[in-house]
């Protein structure tokens, strides 16, 4: 970064300041969401009567859309989204919304995924359903020609499945 800085006609710590910057905002978002109580985002936004989750999944997959339409793209890949000064990747923020979407939909149906039901009652429940907003995601993110984001955000939807079924059915 230094000798791109100095290139670019940018102080010799330009970058190094910036990545600095943004662990410190990146810190501060962590320790604001880590007290919020889970309940919260459990809850629903009153007026609407929807859970919060849903909300936060929504915003990610509009956000991902835009960037199909509005997004930057650096070589062949378009997967930067520009809002003022601000550049995000939208599938990132789709990788917060969908573990706390997978999550959700667990702690909702654990009646649904503890019956011992016919194959295809349990194939639905316990994954078919929790599987379809993974499935979206991960399409959107293929999209953009982000491979290795799109292995990642299904990867981590899978394993929040795996560990909240497997807890769910240990609790039995």
């Amino acid at each position: 970064s230094y000798p791109s800085a100095l290139n670019e006609g940018l102080g010799m710590y330009y970058y190094s300041i910036r990545q600095i910057v943004f662990v410190a905002i990146g810190l501060l978002i962590m320790f604001i969401a880590s007290k919020v109580p889970y309940t919260w985002y459990k809850s629903g936004i009153r007026r609407l009567k929807i859970p919060i989750v849903f909300a936060f999944y929504a915003v990610a997959l509009v956000l991902l859309i835009l960037v199909l339409v509005i997004g930057k793209a650096e070589g062949v890949a378009q997967r930067w989204l520009y809002i003022g000064p601000v550049s995000m990747q939208p599938s990132e923020f789709m990788k917060v919304a969908l573990v706390m979407m997978v999550a959700w939909y667990i702690d909702r149906n654990k009646k649904e995924i503890n019956t011992r039901g016919t194959a295809k009652y349990n194939f639905l429940h316990t994954a078919l359903l929790p599987a379809i907003p993974i499935g979206i995601a991960c399409f959107l993110i293929l999209l953009e020609k982000h491979l290795s984001g799109t292995i990642i955000t299904g990867l981590l939807g899978m394993a929040v499945m795996m560990m909240g079924f497997w807890k769910e059915s240990a609790l039995t």
